[in-house]
């Protein structure tokens, strides 16, 4: 759901951080991260009301608290996908 997002808050908030190449590398993260919200063709999660609390939180953290969340979330991610390639039976699964 989040890589669906256009990143606006953040982009924002690194254009206040003063530093252009900060702000750049950013824009190319968010970019990069798109392409997955609609990997295999799968529609969109929506959001749900009970996704806004833990969405403000994060907003709330400030920037390096927040891009430290995604980083994280990417981290996890990364190993998560490579299990499930290397056990899945699923074709798409496995080239996703």
């Amino acid at each position: 759901m989040g890589e669906s997002g256009d990143g606006a808050h953040l982009v924002v908030k690194a254009d206040a951080a003063g530093d252009p190449d900060y702000a750049t590398a950013l824009r190319l993260f968010v970019a990069e991260e798109q392409p997955g919200a609609d990997a295999g063709g799968a529609a969109a999660i929506r959001r749900r009301p009970d996704d806004r609390p833990a969405l403000q939180l994060r907003r709330l953290m400030g920037l390096r608290l927040e891009l430290m969340v995604l980083a994280v979330a990417e981290v996890v991610a990364l190993r998560y996908y490579r299990a499930l390639a290397d056990g899945g039976r699923d074709t798409l699964l496995v080239d996703v």
